[in-house]
């Protein structure tokens, strides 16, 4: 199965890079820069398919997504090339020290990736049961199964299933940021592995791959310094809050892709105010910019926010440079520079006030620390739920102090700043300056702890930079030779990197648990069979049940709350609720409601005949038939709502009105009688 999982990721990696490279170069963008913006394009390419197919009312299979994208790529190329051959003035020039970095960045991220995600998980196929995740196994088996590839029609039913069948929901589907999902699921698709396999390859190409990429590209675009932009490869990861902390919390699988990615669209509108940018080049990076952002917007749309947080600083000092070479008095270029950060900050007002964002800005998580914990936290990296990583909060405050001082990189502290406030107010105060700095990320100082990290990457490379340039300096005055003083450069780094991912703390005190221990500590949680809510025992009892029902095929009534919830995306059952939230919402089905409540009546009331049939719903599932709270019971985190599914619990083997096909331990699958 291992074999499976690299497979997987590898179509998932050439899903991202080769459409992307190829539309790229046809824009005519060096080799470097292609690979690395290369994945927005990919995906802004397979999400326009899918919402055509949809459109038009196709079913989609993968080929149909994939062929198209990489025909239209190729033959973009192809153009390209000819126009090139023709006209030399058209090619571009690569620089070998971008394909290092590159090649630098790869090489750490596949590492480190395959470190503390793949090896900690217990076998391909097993996920993290929380909360999150059953929506995103679901999803990305329903893409699959109902060929909807459309970010404009989301939903884990199919219409049949909506309209006659056994979704407990009115909703057809609506716009969701499931580009990640959309990948994921083509993956699966084309090699025939299971959700989960796909989900577990794409995450590890999302952290090992397209994060560290995506970031080389901003490195030596922002950077002249070479070994700056070499040390960002081994800090990209380094931070426990992001990546890391979107596996374990939520999870936020989609939110991580989405950030991978962010690095891109600050890179991209930062090129567009360079001074070393011509006009053809700001035109293509402005076009690369419009790409990323709608990519953006279709993984997850708090990332155009993180994007605008970490780059208008950024773009604000170089839109000051541009103006004062071009003989613009400093005086009006500053006036030029405060309007534009104004007009952001009256868009980002005015969609704050959005209805459309109304749910998201106004999200009820609650304040868990102070002021001055939260400030701590902010500059010792703990921040949301991880031990300080001191060596590297330190190396981050000399970049900030460093970058002050050279003038060059000072925007990079200005983002580095903002981005901490905002976390800062998100842990420790509640209102409306918490939901207008915070709102769009949902009040979550989980993702706002990941835009902390993101802004601190660079910072921490040029404050490693500059300690080793301190080294080498006391290492110069005490006479030691050029190669003393290299090896001791590449020992100091390698001490560092020691420090930060070893799995013993050097910096606290005795016994105390580095953050990346408790990283892999808590991967290895998730992925430990003995807390699982939907067990290996549950999950075998369902594929049991599956080959007892395939004859007679129908939908299922369970309880999500006893595992099952799982059970679609992990076992293709055609379970009833495949959502946590799904229950006494808006739009469930009045039929559903009469199933939850009253299911076990079903002898004496024609009501409920009545709404079994206009659910297509044949079975019973039930995994901890002896109730929530029992010994036997595999829920663990009080979320159960044992009122809530009262009709479906009630069910044993004495009711009438149901037959028990199959049972083994707690585990129970009833036939509904005709």
């Amino acid at each position: 199965m291992w074999t499976s999982f690299f497979v997987t990721a590898l179509v998932i990696a050439f899903l991202l890079y080769v459409p992307g490279f190829l539309v790229m170069r046809s824009l005519c963008f060096d080799r470097p820069a292609s690979f690395a913006v290369s994945p927005v394009f990919s995906i802004s390419l397979l999400v326009v398919f899918g919402i055509i197919y949809k459109s038009f009312g196709i079913f989609t299979e993968w080929w149909m997504v994939v062929i198209p994208v990489f025909a239209l790529a190729a033959v973009a190329r192809a153009v390209s090339y000819c126009m090139e051959r023709r006209f030399s003035w058209i090619a571009v020039q690569d620089r070998q020290t971008d394909w290092i970095a590159i090649a630098a960045y790869l090489f750490v991220g596949v590492t480190i990736a395959g470190l503390f995600f793949v090896k900690d998980l217990n076998g391909p196929a097993s996920f993290a049961q929380l909360y999150d995740n059953a929506s995103h196994l679901n999803t990305i088996h329903s893409i699959v199964e109902n060929g909807n590839y459309s970010v404009l029609y989301s939903t884990s039913y199919s219409w049949e299933e909506v309209s006659s069948g056994i979704a407990p929901t009115l909703s057809v589907g609506a716009f969701y940021p499931e580009a990640w999902h959309i990948v994921t699921a083509l993956a699966s698709a084309i090699t025939g592995v299971s959700s989960a396999v796909a989900e577990n390859a794409s995450l590890f190409v999302f952290i090992g791959v397209v994060l560290p990429v995506s970031t080389s590209l901003l490195m030596f675009k922002m950077f002249t310094e070479r070994l700056i932009v070499l040390i960002g490869a081994v800090v990209t990861l380094a931070f426990s809050a992001f990546p890391w902390g979107f596996l374990t919390f939520g999870p936020l699988y989609s939110n991580l892709a989405a950030f991978a990615l962010v690095p891109v669209a600050v890179c991209s509108i930062a090129c567009v105010f360079s001074c070393d940018s011509s006009r053809k080049d700001r035109a293509k990076w402005a076009f690369a910019f419009v790409i990323a952002c709608f990519a953006l917007a279709v993984l997850q749309p708090n990332a155009l926010f993180s994007m605008i947080v970490l780059a208008a600083p950024l773009c604000a000092a170089r839109l000051m440079t541009l103006l004062l070479k071009a003989g613009i008095k400093r005086s009006y270029s500053g006036l030029v520079c405060a309007l534009s950060v104004f007009a952001l900050i009256l868009v980002w007002t005015v969609a704050w006030r959005l209805p459309a964002f109304n749910n998201t800005v106004t999200y009820p998580w609650t304040p868990f620390e102070g002021f001055l914990q939260a400030l701590v936290g902010g500059l010792n990296l703990s921040l949301r739920a991880y031990p300080p990583q001191w060596l590297l909060g330190c190396a981050v405050l000399v970049g900030a102090v460093w970058s002050f001082c050279r003038k060059n990189h000072r925007a990079f502290t200005v983002s580095y700043l903002i981005s901490l406030v905002m976390f800062v107010v998100c842990a420790c105060s509640d209102g409306a300056i918490r939901s207008y700095l915070t709102g769009f990320w949902y009040n979550d100082a989980y993702r706002i702890a990941a835009l902390v990290a993101i802004a601190s990457v660079p910072l921490a490379s040029m404050g490693i930079f500059c300690s080793i340039k301190i080294i080498a300096w006391c290492a110069n005055r005490l006479g030691a030779s050029q190669s003393a003083i290299r090896v001791l450069g590449v020992c100091s780094v390698i001490l560092g990197m020691l420090c930060v991912y070893g799995p013993v703390s050097l910096m606290d005190n005795p016994g105390a648990e580095p953050a990346f221990g408790v990283v892999s500590n808590k991967l290895n949680w998730l992925s430990d069979e003995s807390v699982r809510r939907y067990t290996v025992e549950e999950s075998a009892f369902v594929d049991k049940t599956m080959d007892l029902v395939k004859d007679d095929p129908g939908g299922i009534v369970n309880i999500p709350y006893d595992g099952s919830v799982f059970a679609y995306g992990a076992n293709a059952a055609n379970v009833m609720f495949r959502s946590y939230a799904m229950a006494g919402g808006d739009s469930e089905k009045p039929e559903s409601v009469l199933v939850r409540n009253r299911l076990n009546d079903i002898a004496n009331n024609e009501s409920v005949r009545n709404a079994v049939v206009a659910l297509n719903a044949k079975y019973v599932l039930q995994l901890d038939a002896n109730g929530v709270g029992a010994a036997s019971s595999s829920l663990d985190d009080g979320l159960a709502d044992e009122e809530m599914y009262r009709g479906i619990l009630a069910i044993n083997e004495s009711t009438p009105g149901f037959t028990l096909l199959t049972s083994e331990g707690d585990m129970r699958l009833y036939r509904i009688d005709d």
